[in-house]
């Protein structure tokens, strides 16, 4: 008689080999970058905060909200993105940014929109937070480590500095994407009480005049307001895959 477990069991082992090897080629080979990203998005105002009362009696609290929303949808295809508030209720500004930081986000977005005594005041704002910093070489190395060696945590009120350039670099993204919507866009640094507790990049983005006849128009138009959070989410997706991607990869 044959003995055929003497021939079986050499194959067994190979098969067992081969999907070994498989799985830790498949493990080698996986990019370590590959994954959704978290970000927060803030819809200002709500409640009874109505923000600015546009010319065509439009509310900022829902022109806020309904933009978030919308760059929601967009972001949500490759990234996990969560609202501050979804409804129209009040949310303190210093929670805010506590959800950001609950929820170890990569990116926080702050919605508003702008308002002046002057009608003909126009265009987009883009603020990150800067304590009487400007964006320079200089000033990134500073910023990024002024914190590093501290054993102790960050304060609170600081805490948004060390991300001073990324904030910054996020804002440039955006703006070099949403030109397409708004003529005049302008990026500056303020001390933004919704942003400086926030432990990662974040902006405030006013996407326009509500005191405007024209812009305020446009903001009750949907179409407008669509292409809008397009190109707000290209920029968000540029971001991540040029800055924070490129920085993972040397911190590996």
């Amino acid at each position: 008689m044959v003995d055929y477990s003497k021939k079986i069991f050499p194959v067994c082992c190979l098969i067992i080999f081969l999907a070994i090897t498989s799985v830790k080629a498949d493990s080698f080979f996986e990019d370590p970058l590959k994954g959704r990203r978290t970000i927060v998005l803030d819809p200002g105002h709500g409640g009874s905060d109505y923000g600015i009362k546009g010319v065509k009696g439009a509310y900022e609290k829902n022109i806020t909200l309904r933009i978030a929303k919308l760059v929601l949808k967009e972001l949500s295809k490759k990234h996990d993105v969560i609202l501050t508030r979804s409804g129209d209720y009040k949310l303190s500004t210093i929670n805010r940014a506590a959800i950001a930081n609950k929820n170890k986000a990569d990116i926080f977005i702050s919605f508003h929109t702008g308002g002046s005594f002057n009608k003909k005041a126009s265009g987009s704002r883009i603020y990150y937070y800067s304590k009487n910093l400007e964006i320079n070489k200089k000033r990134k190395k500073t910023a990024e480590n002024q914190f590093s060696s501290f054993e102790e945590p960050v304060p609170f009120e600081k805490v948004q500095l060390k991300h001073i350039y990324n904030s910054f670099k996020l804002a440039t993204y955006i703006k070099n994407n949403i030109h397409k919507n708004i003529d005049s866009i302008i990026i500056t640094g303020s001390n933004i009480h919704v942003l400086k507790g926030a432990d990662m990049p974040s902006i405030l983005i006013e996407i326009g005049f509500l005191t405007n006849f024209t812009e305020s128009s446009k903001f009750l138009k949907e179409p407008f307001l669509l292409d809008y959070a397009i190109n707000i989410s290209i920029g968000v997706d540029l971001f991540l895959k040029n800055i924070l991607k490129k920085e993972k990869k040397m911190t590996n």
